[in-house]
C-alpha cells in the first residue's frame, strides 16, 4: 500500500515497509510545515527539547521521527498506542527506543488509533504503569521532558449500540489476543434484534477477528451474558471471551476454546495470572444452543455460574452447568478495568477446519452491588 505521511517537516519513506525493511530519512521539502502533530511542543522550538513523530504507516505500527536539542546518553523515546486504553510499545520488558544519529530513532508497535512519542530523562519509569497500560494521557508522568501525539492515518473508532451500552469496535491490528487483524467492518461485528454478533471472517485472504469494549468501569457486581450459539463444535484455534480486563494479571474471564489442546473441557473460568493453578477452572460446556453465564464480583470473592437456557439466575439446579468461587489474592479491585466481549484465533493461525465462525450473544445485563 502507498502511504506518504507528512508530518513533522519530515518524509519518510514513501510507501509503507515491508517487515524488516529500513526506513530512510530524506529531508523535507522547503515549505512551513508543522512539528509533529504539535501538541507536546512547549516553549522554543529552536532552543527547547523537541520531539517530532515524523512518518507512521497507516496502523501506526511502523514509526519514526526525530528529537531534537537532547542528550541523546540520558534522554530516550518511549511510544504509546492507543485502542481500547493506552499501551506502552514495544514491549513492557523493552520499552525504551534509543535515539541515533542527528535525533533520529524508529520503532515498532503493535498498532492502534493513536500514538505518542514521549521524550523522557533517566527518571522516567515504565514499570509506575501496571502491565504497561494506562487510561491517562502517557505524558502525565514524571520524567517526560516532551511529547508528540498524533492519529494513526488509519485510525478510526466505530459505535454500537447493544443491551442499552454504546461499544466501541477494535479496529486494526495486528494486535493481541493472538496477535490477530480485526475488523470493525458492519458485516463483521452488528447488533440486532437478536444480540450482539461477533464473527472470524477472511476479507481479501486475511483471517479478521471482532471485538467490543465498554469505554465505562462498572466495578463491583454481576456481570451476566446470554449467549445463543453452541460453541462445543468451534475449531481448536477459536477462543470467545467475555471479560473484565485492567492489565495482564487484573483480569476476570469466562472463555470458551481449548486453546489449540485435545482436553476434554472447552470452557474456562479464569482470575488472572492464568499461571497459578488456584486462578483457573476447566469445565465442559456442552452442546446446548443456549447458555446464560454470569460471574459475581465483590471485594476479595468471585462467584461464577453457567446454566442451560436463559432462564433467570439463580437457575434451577438440574440446569446448572458448573459453579466455581475464587477467593485468592489475585481477585482485583474495580478502577480502570473495562468489559470486554470477542472472538479471535489463538496464535492468529487461520481456523484449521477453514470455516469462518458466529457467536450471537443475546444479551448482556450487569446488576450493581
Amino acid at each position: 500500500m502507498s502511504l506518504a505521511v507528512w508530518i513533522g517537516g519530515l518524509l519518510l519513506g514513501a510507501s509503507a515497509p515491508r517487515a524488516g525493511e529500513a526506513l530512510v530519512a530524506m529531508p523535507a521539502p522547503p515549505i512551513s510545515v508543522p512539528l509533529g502533530c504539535g501538541t507536546g511542543i512547549i516553549g522554543n522550538p529552536a532552543l527547547d527539547p523537541v520531539i517530532e513523530i515524523g512518518w507512521t504507516n497507516e496502523l501506526a505500527t511502523s514509526v519514526t521521527g526525530r528529537a531534537r536539542n537532547v542528550d541523546a546518553g540520558s534522554e530516550r523515546v518511549v511510544l504509546w498506542v492507543k485502542t481500547d486504553r493506552w499501551y506502552v510499545q514495544p514491549l513492557l520488558s523493552d520499552p525504551f527506543t534509543d535515539i541515533c544519529q542527528y535525533g533520529f530513532w524508529e520503532n515498532w508497535t503493535w498498532g492502534g488509533d493513536r500514538i505518542v512519542a514521549l521524550l523522557v530523562d533517566e527518571s522516567y519509569d515504565p514499570l509506575l504503569n501496571p502491565g504497561g497500560v494506562r487510561d491517562a494521557h502517557p505524558a502525565e508522568q514524571t520524567g517526560v521532558i516532551a511529547f508528540d501525539d498524533c492519529p494513526a492515518p488509519g485510525g478510526a473508532e466505530r459505535y454500537l449500540k447493544w443491551s442499552d451500552y454504546t461499544w466501541i469496535v477494535k479496529n486494526g491490528g495486528p494486535w493481541g489476543p493472538g496477535p490477530n487483524m480485526w475488523s470493525d467492518d458492519p458485516s463483521l461485528v452488528w447488533a440486532d434484534a437478536v444480540g450482539l454478533h461477533l464473527t472470524i471472517q477472511p476479507l481479501d485472504s486475511v483471517w479478521y477477528c471482532t471485538e467490543v469494549w465498554l469505554d465505562l468501569d462498572l466495578g463491583y457486581g454481576a456481570y451476566e451474558f446470554r449467549v445463543a450459539t453452541p460453541v462445543d463444535t468451534f475449531a481448536p484455534e477459536v477462543v470467545v471471551g467475555l471479560f473484565v480486563y485492567e492489565s495482564d494479571t487484573q483480569e476476570i474471564d469466562v472463555e470458551f476454546a481449548t486453546f489449540g489442546d485435545s482436553r476434554p473441557e472447552n470452557a474456562q473460568y479464569v482470575v488472572q495470572p492464568w499461571w497459578r493453578p488456584e486462578n483457573m477452572e476447566l469445565f465442559d460446556i456442552g452442546p446446548d444452543p443456549q447458555t446464560t453465564h454470569r460471574f459475581e464480583w465483590s471485594a476479595g470473592r468471585v462467584d461464577f455460574t453457567s446454566w442451560i437456557g436463559h432462564g433467570d439466575y439463580p437457575p434451577a439446579p438440574e440446569d446448572v452447568i458448573h459453579t466455581w468461587s475464587n477467593t485468592e489474592p489475585d481477585v482485583p479491585v474495580p478502577g480502570g478495568e473495562f468489559l470486554h466481549l470477542n472472538l479471535w484465533l489463538l496464535g492468529g493461525a487461520p481456523p484449521s477446519d477453514g470455516q469462518p465462525v458466529e457467536v450471537v450473544v443475546e444479551s448482556f445485563r450487569f446488576e450493581g452491588p
